[in-house]
């Protein structure tokens, strides 16, 4: 990488992560919602339920 190429890039991002099996599915995520570089909230719900089965 050259020096200086990614001045001013702001990373955002998230945890989240799916595993199906011959069962099913297991989904998980983190709980923080960040702004920049400042976590905003530590607490957001991420996953939601659509339906009995999903």
């Amino acid at each position: 990488m050259i020096q200086g190429e990614h001045e001013g890039v702001l990373k955002t991002g998230t945890s989240t992560v799916g595993i199906t099996f011959d069962g099913g599915a297991v989904v998980g995520a983190d709980h923080r919602a960040t702004m920049g570089h400042f976590v905003a909230n530590k607490s957001v719900q991420k996953l939601f339920r659509i339906g009995d089965n999903l």
